[in-house]
């Protein structure tokens, strides 16, 4: 399921969300005032980065607490 079969009821006029994950992601956070995040599996940040070093290089950030919630997740 895509981002754009999705329909905001609560706009007027009812309109579809964006095609893309980050355009929905954007549209909602300025309809609903306030930050949306997305969930990061390991999986999706293999995805999109290629390999966890690649992603460890370009946003360390968000390994580290990826990471983290994944060592809270297994005590």
């Amino acid at each position: 399921m895509k981002p754009a079969d999705w329909i905001d009821t609560g706009a007027v006029p009812p309109r579809p969300l964006p095609a893309t994950v980050a355009a929905a992601l954007a549209y909602l956070a300025e309809a609903l005032g306030h930050p949306v995040y997305a969930h990061w599996t390991l999986a999706r940040v293999k995805r999109r980065y290629g390999s966890l070093a690649d992603a460890k290089a370009g946003v360390i950030v968000l390994l580290v607490l990826n990471l983290a919630v994944w060592f809270e997740f297994l005590l």
